[in-house]
């Protein structure tokens, strides 16, 4: 049970990690680069779900070794 717990609790870090990640650089797009807001959310979504798939191969879940 502490094992799953600990799993749920990675999974909201990584989460919380990414939203941060993806509503970050939407903004920055937006504002600092003035991209339109379309293709900023686009391009900061997908980054996020890279980064978020990522991590939670890495820290969340056992994922399986190639090696």
């Amino acid at each position: 049970m502490a094992k799953w717990f600990n799993q749920l609790m990675r999974f909201g870090v990584v989460g919380m990690i990414c939203f941060i990640i993806d509503y970050t650089l939407m903004i920055a797009l937006t504002e600092l680069c003035a991209v339109n807001y379309l293709f900023s959310s686009g391009i900061s979504f997908s980054v996020s779900v890279i980064i978020n798939y990522w991590l939670s191969m890495h820290f969340v879940f056992q994922g399986k070794k190639y090696r």
